[in-house]
């Protein structure tokens, strides 16, 4: 059997191009062009709808499905919302209402919103900037494949981590 007779099931590597659109049809993230996402099913690289959407799907096949706020970038959640100092941001950060602001330094895998700015306090939200929406994926099946002796070897060493439960990516 050739790697490209392979079905997408539980512990083999997959490669995608995808693209993530808003219900508007707006392209929002996604890979990039010529260059696959890669990962290993049930081993909690991946979101765990976005895998069983995968499952039975072979090299070359398309696919597009919709998930939830909860399944793809989480709910919005009122608590994510703070006010800041405006002496915490860079003196010369020019802030503005709307804008996705990444603190210098930060190990923050997204931007926050900047929401009100008051006199001295600026007020933003934390939560991702796709929170609360849901979102279309239409994904390419570009690789599917057995991990080599290497990838399981380091799979095994690694620390096991739970599944991704609340975030896309």
């Amino acid at each position: 059997m050739s790697d490209t007779d392979i079905k997408i099931t539980s512990g083999v590597f997959v490669a995608i191009e995808f693209a993530i659109l808003l219900e508007s049809g707006e392209q929002v993230g996604g890979s990039k062009p010529g260059q696959p996402f890669g990962f290993v099913i049930d081993r909690g690289q991946m979101q765990p709808t976005v895998e069983q959407h995968l499952l039975g799907m072979a090299v070359g096949e398309k696919t597009t499905f919709e998930l939830s706020p909860a399944e793809a970038f989480g709910e919005r959640e009122p608590e994510n919302t703070r006010q800041i100092p405006r002496e915490a941001f860079p003196a010369n950060a020019e802030l503005k209402v709307g804008m996705l602001f990444k603190p210098p330094g930060t190990q923050s895998p997204f931007p926050f919103t900047i929401q009100a700015i008051s006199g001295d306090t600026v007020t933003v939200d934390m939560n991702h900037p796709l929170a609360g929406q849901k979102v279309r994926l239409n994904v390419t099946i570009c690789e599917v494949r057995p991990l080599t002796e290497q990838e399981e070897a380091q799979l095994a060493a690694e620390t096991a981590k739970p599944p991704s439960t609340g975030s896309l990516f």
